[in-house]
């Protein structure tokens, strides 16, 4: 009897022992969407410290596939615990995700599921079909994981498809062909479906909205703004405040960031960054001028992150909306020409679950495509001629 309950003490020992590390947790979350080849990569790091863990040196650095991968330290930022931050420098096998020591001895910092580091990467234009991976750099130990005792995490992965226009275009044409085997005429439908793909002056300005983080009450957000302006078009100006309901959130503006125009695509110098303020309507993105209007060649591209935490008394299932502010017009969103652009909501949970990804509106050339194939399988379908007839025809 003794024995039995000597093994059951040795067990409760074990979960409790196993309990005591679950107070301290590194994870690493893929916030950007969509994956496509030439895009971003958002890593968002969100940390657990809360049992009473002293420390006085946080350091972790992501490990990534530097052939069709390329860093974007300027971009990269950390949400200070302690008082002294170290550069987030990156080589051509990691980037240094967090670096912060306390001079005056080790503290504890109580977090959950704190939002930490935002480190970005552009994927090369050529990587469609490739499966990236990224862990935590754990040697040589003056550059491993370290986190309240914590030396090694689970990492993450991300799979950038193949381009798809071409296919989406191909099942289109060849869906138009085997129905016009069977039925003549269709010349002026055929051209109304490829009038799809005639050069808009929208499809080369966008700008887009990602949220990211944990959807329960207390969670941080991290609202990216994804930004597109590739026709020529020239400006000015650039400003956009994101609309927040500030019953059940509240802005963390001292985090906020924006990339000035001066260092990404055409690089052109003299765009003036202004202050990124929040009120209790709306939080500025991003907010820049220049002297004389210039274009910037942007596909994309990250342009500005702005963080809020979901009061922690929000009521489960509440509807959180995000959306640009649009008046008065010294306020409202201009990205070259575009003042007005999709919002965001999701809805607050009950669970450790990852916020998911805006409904995400096709460019209009990728939609013309899509419309082709459809109209394509539609007309196949119409006609009766199955793809088996088709192809034996052929």
């Amino acid at each position: 009897m003794n024995h039995v309950l000597g093994v059951v003490t040795a067990l409760l020992a074990l979960a409790s022992a196993s309990a005591a590390t679950a107070a301290v947790s590194v994870s690493m979350i893929v916030s950007s969407l969509p994956i496509v080849p030439g895009g971003i990569i958002t890593l968002q790091t969100f940390v657990t410290a809360n049992a009473g863990e002293i420390d006085n040196t946080i350091f972790g650095a992501i490990q990534y596939n530097d052939a069709l991968l390329n860093p974007l330290p300027a971009s990269n930022t950390q949400t200070p615990l302690f008082s002294s931050q170290g550069a987030l420098t990156c080589t051509t096998a990691f980037c240094v995700a967090f670096s912060q020591v306390n001079p005056s001895g080790p503290i504890a910092v109580s977090l959950t599921n704190a939002l930490i580091a935002t480190t970005h990467f552009q994927i090369d234009p050529s990587a469609g079909g490739f499966v990236f991976s990224f862990t935590w750099r754990t040697s040589p130990s003056t550059q491993r994981l370290d986190f309240f005792g914590l030396t090694n995490a689970p990492g993450t992965s991300v799979t950038v498809p193949e381009p798809t226009t071409a296919a989406l275009l191909g099942v289109g044409l060849l869906g138009i062909a085997a129905a016009r085997r069977r039925r003549r005429g269709l010349a002026p439908v055929i051209a109304l479906a490829l009038a799809g793909f005639a050069p808009s002056a929208d499809a080369a300005t966008n700008v887009t909205m990602i949220a990211s983080g944990v959807s329960m009450p207390g969670s941080f957000i991290t609202i990216s703004t994804y930004v597109t302006s590739d026709g020529g078009e020239i400006d000015d100006t650039v400003f956009g405040a994101i609309q927040f309901q500030d019953a059940y959130v509240n802005p963390v503006q001292a985090s906020n960031t924006q990339i000035s125009l001066a260092t990404i695509g055409t690089a052109d110098p003299g765009w003036i960054q202004g202050a990124l303020t929040c009120t209790t309507a709306f939080c500025v993105a991003f907010n820049q001028v220049k002297n004389i209007p210039a274009t910037v060649g942007l596909t994309n591209h990250l342009i500005a992150t702005t963080y809020f935490v979901i009061d922690p008394a929000t009521p489960f299932w509440t509807v959180l909306t995000f959306s640009w502010r649009t008046t008065p017009s010294t306020q409202r969103l201009d990205w070259f020409g575009l003042t007005n652009a999709p919002s965001c909501s999701f809805t607050v949970s009950t669970g450790f679950a990852s916020i998911p990804p805006c409904a995400v509106i096709p460019e209009p050339t990728t939609a013309a495509l899509l419309g082709v194939g459809l109209l394509g399988l539609a007309l196949v379908a119409r006609s009766g001629t199955s793809w088996r007839s088709f192809h034996t025809r052929m």
